[in-house]
């Protein structure tokens, strides 16, 4: 059984990574996977329900590296304009 769990349709009001374009819940018997569709390298992750409770992207997103640098050019482009 697959399930959207977080899209552009159905947004939860909840801290996620802001490069999250869409994340599935899916079931495999007793093992729940979370597959991630990352905007800033345009892959998809897979999370382990065991391994990862809750993925990165929705619970400790800042400490992401594809983030991290994302945040920081995004940043960079931003301060070029206000100096």
């Amino acid at each position: 059984m697959c399930e959207i769990w977080w899209g552009p349709k159905t947004a939860k009001a909840q801290r996620h990574c802001p490069y999250l374009e869409q994340i599935l819940k899916v079931k495999y018997g007793p093992v729940t996977r979370y597959k991630a569709d990352c905007h800033v390298d345009r892959r998809t992750h897979t999370f382990t329900y065991l391994r990862h409770p809750a993925p990165p992207c929705l619970t400790d997103y800042e400490t992401c590296g594809f983030y991290q640098s994302e945040h920081d050019d995004e940043n960079r482009r931003i301060s070029r304009y206000t100096d």
